[in-house]
C-alpha cells in the first residue's frame, strides 16, 4: 500500500505542476456545467436544491448517478476529500483535479495530504463516514484561512467547546458565515454523520462568497464555563508541559527551556530561540520520562515560534484558545525557569495586545525567569492561549518580574505540520563558520625523526577532526597529548626518503574544511624504527573515522604489535587526544582516565580474569571489559 499510495502521489504532483499557469485566488470559481434539472430525486423546492444546482455548475460535486444525487445520503471521509482537493486545484490552478486509480480514493487522499489538506496522521479509514467535525476540518483546510473573512463575531457554539479537535475550523466556519448551525440555538452537533445535501450547502459557501450569511448567537443563554483554582490549573496542564535541553554536535549541554505538548502524537510548541543552536534535543516530561526531539515540522524565527515532533504517543497534551484574552484576566504560566521543571506562577493580562518590533504580544504580570522560555501560558478554564516569551530587563540582565511578554498561541496556526516526512533536523537549522590551520605550509625531517605541529581550529568545542597521509610509508602521524581551546598537537614521523602529504580534516562530511601540507623526508632510517611510532611495532595512527562524533562516545581502536597490545581511544572530554594504553602494565589506567573526563563510575563486576566496569555519563551508560589473559579492552555502549 505505501508504494501505491507513494506513485499516485507522484502523479497528482505531476498534475499539479503540468496545470497551466494562473493566478491563485477566489477568482477561479467560475461555472464550468450547465445544470438542467439533472437529478430526479432533488425538486425545485428542496431546500438545497441551490446549493446542489452551484456544486454542480462549479463541478465540485455530482450525482451518485447520472440521475440522482442521493441528497440524503452520507458522506463519507473519501468523498469530503474529492470536494476539498476540487476546491484547491481550482483556488491554485483554475482546474479541477480529476484522478484515478485503484482504490478510486487513494490519488485525493495523497493530494490532500501532500497539499496539506489534512495531516499524514490524519483518517486512518477514509471510506468510513464523515462527521460534520471532520467535514468542517477538510473543508476549511481546501483554501486560505485568509478567505474565510470574518462576517460574524461567534466566540461560543453551543455543542462545540474549545477542546474539540476542530473547534478552530468550525469556529472560522460560523465566523465566515458558512455554517449557521442546526437549530434556533446554533448547535453544529458535531458528532452526527453529515449528507451530501449538507455538504453542498457547506461548500457551495466555501467557493461563492455571496452565498455566506451574516447571524448571531444568543451566547447569553449558552452555559457557563468553569473557572479553575490555581490548583486545578496545575493538576489538569502541568503534565502536558516539559522541560527541554538541548545540546551541541557531542551531546554536551548548551541550555534549556520549556515547551508543551498539543496533540497526543508528539506536536510540541516552544520557542525557536529555545532551539536554534542546538544539535540535539531532548524534553523530559513531569513524571520524569525522557524523550527524544524527532525534528522540527516548521518554525518562524521572526515570531520566535517552534514546533516540533517529540518521538512517542499517548502524550498529555493542552487545549488551545485562540481567541483574544482581555485585560486583567486571569492567567497562569507553568514552565522550567531556571531549570526548575513543572513550575506555575500567576498573574494578570496586563495588556491583551502589546505592539513591539511589529509584532503583537501578549504584556502579563505573571513571573517568569530565564528557563521559562517556550513555555505555556494558560487561561482560567485551563486552556493554553500564549507560549511564554520574554520580560524586560533592569539592572543588567534582571527581569522585571511583573513586566514579561507572552506570544499569542495562534501564531502557531502558520506553522506547517502536514507530514513526519517533511520534518527537518535540528542541526540543520545550526549555522557555524568553521576554521582549520595546521601551524607549518610545509615541512622537511630526516627520516627517523619527528617534529610537532599545532592544529588550530574553531569553534573551540570539541569536533571531531581526523588526519591522514597519501603515504605512510614516507610519512606518518601521531596525535600529541596537549590539548586547549581551539589547538592540539599533530605529531609528525620521517619513515623513509620522500615526499608525502599530511591532512587533517573534519570528520564531518558536512564541514567542508581541511588543513594539509606537504612534507619532504631525506635519508633513510637506520633502524627502521623511530621512537614510539616504529613501524615494526605496528602502531595504529591512520586517522579514523570518529564514532564520538555520530554518537557523542568515546571509541576504542585496537591493534595489536610485536610484543604487546596497544589501545587507542578519544577521549570524551578532547576528541583530538589519542591515548595509547598499554595493558599489559595499566588494565586500570584507561577507567581512570574515563572517571577524569566526566564519565562517573556506576558498577563493577569480576569473573576470573575478566573485569567490567559500568560508567555513566548524562543519558548514556558504558560498560569496560577488561580481559587480564588475553590483555584486551572492549567498549560495549548501551
Amino acid at each position: 500500500m505505501k508504494k501505491t499510495i507513494s506513485t499516485l502521489l507522484a502523479i497528482c504532483l505531476v498534475f499539479t505542476m503540468c496545470m497551466p499557469a494562473m493566478a491563485a485566488g477566489m477568482g477561479n470559481f467560475k461555472p464550468v456545467n450547465t445544470y438542467n434539472n439533472n437529478f430526479a430525486d432533488v425538486a425545485s423546492s428542496n431546500w438545497a436544491m441551490p446549493s446542489i444546482k452551484a456544486c454542480y455548475e462549479y463541478a465540485l460535486m455530482y450525482g451518485s448517478s447520472n440521475t440522482k444525487f442521493n441528497p440524503t445520503g452520507e458522506l463519507t471521509i473519501a468523498e469530503a476529500l474529492v470536494m476539498a482537493d476540487r476546491v484547491h486545484s481550482i483556488y491554485n490552478t483554475g482546474e479541477t483535479a480529476v484522478f484515478s486509480g485503484t482504490p478510486w480514493y487513494a490519488p485525493y487522499e495523497a493530494y490532500a495530504k501532500a497539499n496539506g489538506i489534512i495531516a499524514e496522521s490524519d483518517f486512518a479509514d477514509v471510506t468510513k463516514k464523515a462527521t460534520r467535525a471532520q467535514m468542517a476540518y477538510i473543508f476549511f483546510n481546501s483554501i486560505p484561512e485568509w478567505e474565510f473573512t470574518e462576517i460574524n463575531s461567534i466566540s461560543r457554539i453551543p455543542d462545540v467547546s474549545v477542546s474539540n479537535t476542530y473547534f478552530h475550523e468550525i469556529k472560522g466556519l460560523y465566523n465566515a458565515g458558512i455554517l449557521t448551525g442546526s437549530d434556533s440555538k446554533g448547535s453544529f452537533y458535531p458528532d452526527n454523520n453529515i449528507t451530501r445535501a449538507e455538504a453542498a450547502a457547506i461548500i457551495s459557501r466555501v467557493v461563492d462568497v455571496s452565498l455566506r450569511k451574516e447571524f448571531t448567537l444568543n451566547e447569553e443563554a449558552l452555559p457557563q464555563e468553569t473557572v479553575l483554582t490555581a490548583q486545578q490549573i496545575s493538576e489538569k496542564c502541568a503534565p502536558s508541559v516539559a522541560y527541554v535541553e538541548i545540546y551541541d554536535r557531542n551531546k554536551n549541554i548548551l541550555g534549556s527551556g520549556s515547551g508543551f505538548f498539543i496533540d497526543a502524537n508528539g506536536t510540541f510548541v516552544t520557542n525557536f530561540h529555545v532551539i536554534e543552536n542546538a544539535y540535539y534535543a531532548k524534553i523530559m516530561t513531569t513524571e520524569g520520562n525522557v524523550y527524544d526531539v524527532e525534528g522540527v515540522y516548521d518554525f518562524d524565527a521572526t515570531r520566535d515560534t517552534a514546533l516540533l515532533k517529540v518521538t512517542g504517543h499517548d502524550f498529555e497534551y493542552l487545549e488551545i484558545d485562540t481567541s483574544t484574552p482581555v485585560a486583567g484576566q486571569r492567567v497562569y504560566a507553568i514552565g522550567s525557569p531556571i531549570g526548575l521543571d513543572n513550575t506555575i506562577s500567576d498573574g494578570l493580562v496586563s495588556n491583551p495586545s502589546r505592539q513591539l518590533d511589529g509584532l503583537d504580544f501578549i504584556q502579563i504580570s505573571v513571573p517568569i525567569s530565564s528557563g521559562s522560555s517556550g513555555g505555556a501560558l494558560i487561561n482560567e478554564y485551563g486552556r493554553v492561549i500564549g507560549i511564554t516569551s520574554a520580560g524586560f530587563g533592569s539592572n543588567g540582565n534582571d527581569l522585571v518580574q511583573n513586566l514579561n511578554l507572552a506570544i499569542p498561541i495562534h501564531y502557531i496556526n502558520d506553522l506547517e505540520r502536514t507530514s513526519v516526512k517533511s520534518l527537518t533536523r535540528l542541526s540543520s537549522l545550526v549555522t557555524e563558520s568553521y576554521d582549520l590551520s595546521l601551524s607549518a605550509t610545509n615541512l622537511t625531517l630526516a627520516a627517523g625523526s619527528s617534529t610537532t605541529l599545532t592544529v588550530t581550529y574553531s569553534p573551540a568545542a570539541e569536533d571531531a577532526l581526523t588526519a591522514g597521509t597519501t603515504n605512510s610509508s614516507i610519512v606518518d602521524f601521531d596525535w600529541g597529548k596537549d590539548i586547549s581551546a581551539g589547538k592540539c598537537e599533530l605529531i609528525v614521523y620521517g619513515i623513509s626518503a620522500g615526499t608525502a602529504e599530511i591532512y587533517v580534516y573534519y570528520d564531518d562530511p558536512s564541514i567542508n574544511k581541511r588543513a594539509s601540507l606537504p612534507v619532504t623526508v631525506s635519508g633513510s632510517s637506520s633502524s627502521g624504527s623511530s621512537s614510539s611510532s616504529s613501524s615494526s611495532t605496528n602502531y595504529y595512527r591512520n586517522g579514523a573515522p570518529s564514532y564520538q562524533y555520530v554518537t557523542g562516545m568515546p571509541c576504542i581502536y585496537s591493534y595489536y604489535g610485536n610484543t604487546e597490545r596497544t589501545v587507542y581511544y578519544y577521549a570524551p572530554d578532547a576528541n583530538l587526544f589519542a591515548h595509547k594504553l598499554n595493558t599489559t602494565k595499566e588494565p586500570i589506567a584507561y577507567m581512570d582516565y574515563l572517571e577524569n573526563s566526566g564519565w562517573s563510575y556506576y558498577d563493577s563486576d569480576v569473573e576470573g580474569n575478566v573485569y567490567t566496569y559500568y560508567f555513566t555519563k548524562g543519558y548514556d551508560l558504558m560498560s569496560v571489559v577488561v580481559d587480564l589473559d588475553l590483555y584486551e579492552v572492549w567498549i560495549i555502549m548501551a
